[in-house]
Protein backbone atom coordinates (compact mmCIF):
# COMPACT_ATOMS: atom_id res chain seq x y z
CA UNK A 1 0.00 0.00 0.00
CA UNK A 2 1.16 3.32 -0.83
CA UNK A 3 0.68 6.61 -2.66
CA UNK A 4 1.59 6.87 -6.55
CA UNK A 5 2.87 10.33 -7.98
CA UNK A 6 5.65 11.27 -10.25
CA UNK A 7 9.13 10.12 -9.58
CA UNK A 8 12.80 10.92 -10.58
CA UNK A 9 13.83 7.27 -10.67
CA UNK A 10 11.09 5.01 -11.99
CA UNK A 11 8.50 7.32 -13.43
CA UNK A 12 6.12 7.21 -10.88
CA UNK A 13 6.37 5.54 -7.77
CA UNK A 14 3.69 2.92 -6.53
CA UNK A 15 3.28 -0.84 -7.64
CA UNK A 16 5.85 -3.54 -7.79
CA UNK A 17 8.42 -0.45 -6.65
CA UNK A 18 7.18 -0.68 -2.78
CA UNK A 19 8.56 -4.20 -2.70
CA UNK A 20 12.21 -2.29 -2.80
CA UNK A 21 14.10 -2.00 -0.88
CA UNK A 22 12.51 -4.37 1.28
CA UNK A 23 13.22 -7.54 -0.61
CA UNK A 24 16.25 -6.94 -2.37
CA UNK A 25 19.51 -5.62 -1.64
CA UNK A 26 21.77 -3.01 -2.79
CA UNK A 27 22.56 -4.22 -6.12
CA UNK A 28 19.56 -3.75 -7.28
CA UNK A 29 18.79 -0.78 -5.54
CA UNK A 30 21.87 0.49 -6.70
CA UNK A 31 21.43 -1.06 -10.78
CA UNK A 32 17.98 0.95 -11.05
CA UNK A 33 19.16 4.14 -9.61
CA UNK A 34 21.99 4.17 -11.73
CA UNK A 35 19.99 3.44 -14.51
CA UNK A 36 17.61 5.65 -14.31
CA UNK A 37 20.40 8.23 -13.64
CA UNK A 38 21.59 7.10 -17.29
CA UNK A 39 18.28 7.10 -19.31
CA UNK A 40 18.50 11.17 -17.47
CA UNK A 41 15.78 12.37 -15.40
CA UNK A 42 13.89 14.62 -18.03
CA UNK A 43 13.25 11.13 -19.82
CA UNK A 44 12.08 9.65 -16.44
CA UNK A 45 10.19 11.61 -13.95
CA UNK A 46 6.19 11.45 -15.35
CA UNK A 47 6.51 8.66 -18.09
CA UNK A 48 5.01 5.69 -16.74
CA UNK A 49 6.80 2.88 -19.41
CA UNK A 50 10.69 3.63 -18.24
CA UNK A 51 13.36 1.17 -18.67
CA UNK A 52 13.47 1.60 -14.61
CA UNK A 53 9.97 0.63 -14.64
CA UNK A 54 10.40 -2.48 -16.55
CA UNK A 55 12.94 -3.65 -14.66
CA UNK A 56 11.01 -3.37 -11.32
CA UNK A 57 8.08 -4.88 -12.65
CA UNK A 58 10.60 -7.74 -13.85
CA UNK A 59 12.07 -8.19 -10.83
CA UNK A 60 8.88 -7.96 -9.16
CA UNK A 61 7.41 -11.00 -11.00
CA UNK A 62 9.99 -13.14 -9.65
CA UNK A 63 8.52 -12.50 -6.39
CA UNK A 64 5.82 -15.62 -6.35
CA UNK A 65 3.50 -15.28 -3.17
CA UNK A 66 0.56 -13.79 -4.65
CA UNK A 67 0.10 -10.30 -4.24
CA UNK A 68 -2.41 -7.44 -3.42
CA UNK A 69 -1.45 -3.72 -3.91
CA UNK A 70 -3.28 -0.81 -3.01
CA UNK A 71 -2.56 2.62 -4.94
CA UNK A 72 -3.56 5.58 -3.44
CA UNK A 73 -3.26 9.27 -5.47
CA UNK A 74 -3.50 12.27 -2.88
CA UNK A 75 -4.32 15.53 -4.29
CA UNK A 76 -3.72 18.36 -1.46
CA UNK A 77 -4.16 16.21 1.09
CA UNK A 78 -6.85 14.43 0.44
CA UNK A 79 -7.55 10.90 -1.54
CA UNK A 80 -8.10 11.37 -5.27
CA UNK A 81 -8.08 7.39 -5.46
CA UNK A 82 -7.97 4.19 -4.77
CA UNK A 83 -6.52 1.11 -6.92
CA UNK A 84 -6.74 -2.09 -5.91
CA UNK A 85 -5.29 -5.09 -7.92
CA UNK A 86 -2.25 -6.85 -9.07
CA UNK A 87 0.89 -4.33 -8.63
CA UNK A 88 1.00 -3.96 -12.43
CA UNK A 89 -2.70 -2.87 -12.75
CA UNK A 90 -3.29 -1.40 -9.80
CA UNK A 91 -0.10 0.93 -10.77
CA UNK A 92 -1.21 1.26 -14.11
CA UNK A 93 -4.70 3.31 -13.13
CA UNK A 94 -3.15 5.28 -10.19
CA UNK A 95 -0.61 6.93 -12.73
CA UNK A 96 -2.82 7.87 -15.25
CA UNK A 97 -4.86 9.92 -12.37
CA UNK A 98 -1.47 11.03 -11.04
CA UNK A 99 0.35 12.02 -14.87
CA UNK A 100 -3.75 14.27 -14.64
CA UNK A 101 -3.22 15.62 -11.35
CA UNK A 102 0.20 16.03 -10.14
CA UNK A 103 2.01 17.32 -13.80
CA UNK A 104 1.38 20.46 -15.17
CA UNK A 105 2.48 20.82 -18.53
CA UNK A 106 3.93 24.21 -19.98
CA UNK A 107 4.24 25.95 -23.78
CA UNK A 108 7.59 26.85 -23.25
CA UNK A 109 10.82 26.18 -20.80
CA UNK A 110 11.79 29.03 -18.16
CA UNK A 111 15.40 30.46 -18.14
CA UNK A 112 14.91 31.19 -14.77
CA UNK A 113 13.20 29.22 -11.67
CA UNK A 114 13.18 29.54 -8.45
CA UNK A 115 12.25 26.39 -6.34
CA UNK A 116 11.46 26.66 -2.67
CA UNK A 117 12.85 23.72 -0.79
CA UNK A 118 9.84 21.97 1.77
CA UNK A 119 10.93 22.14 5.38
CA UNK A 120 10.66 17.88 5.15
CA UNK A 121 13.91 18.03 2.88
CA UNK A 122 16.80 18.42 5.73
CA UNK A 123 19.29 17.68 3.67
CA UNK A 124 20.39 18.70 -0.05
CA UNK A 125 20.66 15.24 -1.36
CA UNK A 126 16.46 14.72 -0.93
CA UNK A 127 16.35 18.84 -1.30
CA UNK A 128 17.29 18.32 -5.04
CA UNK A 129 14.05 16.92 -5.88
CA UNK A 130 13.02 20.39 -6.30
CA UNK A 131 15.21 20.21 -9.31
CA UNK A 132 14.61 17.03 -10.63
CA UNK A 133 11.16 17.96 -10.85
CA UNK A 134 11.39 21.10 -12.45
CA UNK A 135 14.52 20.34 -14.71
CA UNK A 136 12.10 19.47 -17.85
CA UNK A 137 11.45 22.83 -17.80
CA UNK A 138 14.65 24.66 -17.77
CA UNK A 139 15.72 26.17 -21.06
CA UNK A 140 18.89 25.45 -22.50
CA UNK A 141 21.44 27.18 -20.53
CA UNK A 142 18.81 28.82 -17.84
CA UNK A 143 19.27 28.28 -13.79
CA UNK A 144 17.12 26.81 -11.46
CA UNK A 145 17.95 27.99 -7.70
CA UNK A 146 17.10 25.84 -5.10
CA UNK A 147 15.74 28.68 -2.14
CA UNK A 148 16.52 26.22 1.51
CA UNK A 149 17.77 27.99 4.09
CA UNK A 150 17.14 25.83 6.56
CA UNK A 151 19.14 23.17 5.01
CA UNK A 152 23.03 22.50 6.72
CA UNK A 153 24.01 18.92 5.45
CA UNK A 154 24.63 17.55 1.65
CA UNK A 155 23.71 13.91 2.77
CA UNK A 156 24.44 12.30 6.17
CA UNK A 157 24.76 9.04 3.63
CA UNK A 158 26.59 10.03 0.92
CA UNK A 159 28.07 13.38 1.77
CA UNK A 160 31.74 12.29 2.16
CA UNK A 161 32.05 10.78 -0.79
CA UNK A 162 29.98 13.89 -2.64
CA UNK A 163 32.69 15.89 -0.85
CA UNK A 164 35.18 14.05 -2.37
CA UNK A 165 34.08 13.40 -6.09
CA UNK A 166 31.52 16.72 -6.30
CA UNK A 167 28.25 17.05 -7.16
CA UNK A 168 28.25 16.91 -10.79
CA UNK A 169 25.56 16.87 -13.80
CA UNK A 170 25.37 13.30 -15.59
CA UNK A 171 27.70 14.88 -19.02
CA UNK A 172 30.96 15.24 -16.24
CA UNK A 173 30.54 11.38 -15.22
CA UNK A 174 32.04 9.81 -18.41
CA UNK A 175 34.57 11.96 -18.99
CA UNK A 176 36.01 11.12 -15.19
CA UNK A 177 35.51 7.52 -15.31
CA UNK A 178 36.56 6.69 -18.92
Amino acid sequence: MGPVFPHEVVGFSGGNKYLFPGVSGPEVLNFFHWLGAVVTNPMIIGNKWTPVRKVVDHIGGMVKVPKLCLCMVVDKAQLAGLFIGTPEGAWDQASELSRKLHITYKDHPFHTILSCAPAMYDEIWVGAKCMYKLEPVIADGGELIIYAPHIHEISLTHGHHIRQVGYHCVDYLPQAVG
